[in-house]
């Protein structure tokens, strides 16, 4: 699971601090988000295929003031202490041990040692994503050009979907709109709502963001 910062999708992560966060912004040519004060919280969901496995939490971070320190908290514990570089780009990564990693959400905090002024914003540091994997998964890529490939949302009409995920999706089409929903099937009257999800595939692939590859997920004509 990635909690990509550029997305409109991050601010579920941030739960109520979601307007102290500046997002849009764009530091050293990457896009990312500011963490209001020394603080970055955030809820990542843990699934059941992770659940009592050894986990990582990965942030991709440019820290501001000189001589920064981090510790990051898993569910209130301290959990690590990355070494960073001062007024540069750079992932940290911390294991996340079995008995801490229980089904549901579960708060991820990045407590930084001081903050200063970007703009109108007091901050720690930009993000660019957060991320929460099995401790076995490859490293996630530092350079812009591999995230946002991997991070890569649409094409065109399409979605793009990782494996092994489908797509859930509620419709409430117009009174007169006719619903197709095979390519050979009959046409008829849409309901007031529809609901449907798509097949899901077995086996996941070990990608770096559990496996983003590039499945299309095509708008009807």
């Amino acid at each position: 699971m990635v909690a990509d910062a550029t997305s409109p999708g991050f601010i579920r992560y941030t739960r109520d601090e979601g307007d102290r966060w500046k997002t849009g912004v764009t530091i050293d040519g990457r896009p990312a988000a500011l963490n209001p004060g020394i603080q970055a919280n955030l809820w990542i969901p843990i699934g059941p295929e992770l659940a009592g496995k050894k986990a990582v939490i990965e942030a991709l971070i440019r820290p501001f003031p000189d001589k920064p320190k981090v510790d990051v908290f898993f569910e209130g514990e301290k959990v690590g202490s990355p070494d960073l570089k001062a007024g540069a780009w750079q992932i940290i990564r911390v294991e996340i041990p079995e008995a801490k990693v229980k089904e549901g959400l579960a708060k991820v905090r990045l407590h930084f040692n001081k903050s200063e002024m970007q703009g109108n914003q007091k901050t720690a540091t930009a993000i660019r994503f957060v991320r929460r994997a099995d401790a076995s998964a490859p490293a996630a890529p530092e350079a812009e050009a591999d995230v946002a490939g991997a991070l890569k949302s649409a094409d065109g009409d399409a979605i793009v979907l990782p494996d092994a995920a489908g797509l859930d999706y509620y419709v409430s089409p117009a009174a007169d709109a006719v619903c197709r929903p095979r390519p050979r099937a009959a046409s008829s009257r849409c309901s007031p709502s529809s609901t449907a999800r798509s097949p899901r595939p077995s086996a996941p692939a070990p990608r770096w963001t559990s496996a983003w590859t590039p499945t299309r997920a095509r708008a009807p004509a």
